[in-house]
Parts: C-alpha cells; sequence; structure tokens
C-alpha cells in the first residue's frame, strides 16, 4: 500500500483483505507457525486467543519487514587468511 490516498482513490474491505493475503504468503507466515506452536496463556482466561494471535501476527511481520537490510561492509586491517585447528 502506498499512500496517501488520492481524493478519488478508495480502500475497501477487499483491498485490506488482499494486502492482509499478501502480509500472510510473504512475511507472516513464518511468524505465524512460531506463534502457534507456542501455547499463549492470556490475563483473561475466558478470551479466546484466536483474535489476539492474528493481531499479534500481524504486528510482529510488519515490524520485522520494516527494519532495513544491512548491506555488507568490508573491513579494514582484518586478514583475509583462516586458520583451521
Amino acid at each position: 500500500l502506498i499512500g496517501p490516498l488520492g481524493p478519488k482513490e478508495s480502500f475497501i474491505f477487499d483491498d485490506l483483505e488482499a494486502l492482509y493475503n499478501f502480509e500472510i504468503s510473504s512475511h507472516a507466515q513464518t511468524v505465524s507457525n512460531a506463534i502457534n506452536s507456542v501455547d499463549l496463556i492470556l490475563p483473561d482466561s475466558d478470551s479466546d486467543t484466536t483474535e489476539y494471535r492474528s493481531d499479534l501476527v500481524m504486528r510482529l511481520a510488519s515490524l520485522l519487514r520494516s527494519q532495513t537490510k544491512a548491506r555488507r561492509l568490508e573491513l579494514e586491517g582484518f586478514k583475509k587468511e583462516h586458520r583451521y585447528t
């Protein structure tokens, strides 16, 4: 999603659903699998963890995606020879 949206553009539920599906397929699936493998204990024992898990997956995926990718830097002064023992 690139914004802000223009005055004649709209963002409807179908767009949100498409964005959600894109996030799940490209980034959040790994996070989702990790979260689903853990037993979550919420303060309210009567609450359903499904909504909480979904929110947590989207927040973590968004956070991980926002991290800039680092590029490798060549460090001066380090030897390129290695000795194995």
